[in-house]
């Protein structure tokens, strides 16, 4: 059953789309390039290089890791897990809808993949949810690494 929040909100996506159509931007996707990588190449290293070490964890409603790949590649890696199972998905969003709104510049790439629980720093407090099939293995949105970003201890 569809609640009315919902529907609200995806009336809202579709009014800033045909906004965004109306004004003359583009919903093009915009070029492929992201801090000289290129995406597909960038995406596909961030969903398939293997774990070498977790940096940092920052928690909030969820917890959000900070993790280094093989050959130096940092990202953010955002977990499925309670009591937001789907808030992951999010990032997802934002950054197909940046680049529907030419934006792509502005918001970093994302994809998805799955981490071993091993490589995590799990606190006692965070519920993360196992990925499909894999009870080992957490599933969730990894994000760019934004270098230039630093915690402000505000939030």
């Amino acid at each position: 059953m569809v609640c009315c929040a919902e529907v609200r909100r995806g009336a809202r996506l579709i009014g800033v789309l045909l906004l965004a159509g109306t004004l003359g931007v583009s919903t093009r996707a915009a070029a492929d390039d992201y801090r000289g990588w290129s995406v597909p190449e960038l995406t596909r290293a961030m969903a398939e290089r293997p774990v070498q070490s977790m940096l940092h964890r920052f928690s909030r409603s969820q917890p959000v890791y900070h993790l280094a790949l093989a050959d130096g590649l940092e990202v953010a890696f955002r977990p499925s897990g309670l009591p937001y199972p789907d808030l992951w998905r999010f990032e997802l969003a934002s950054y197909h809808l940046a680049r529907l709104l030419g934006l792509a510049h502005r918001v970093p790439p994302v994809t998805t993949r799955t981490v071993p629980r091993a490589a995590l720093d799990i606190s006692p407090r965070a519920q993360l949810l196992p990925a499909p099939g894999a009870r080992d293995h957490v599933h969730g949105a990894v994000v760019a690494w934004l270098p230039t970003l630093t915690p402000t201890g505000l939030a």
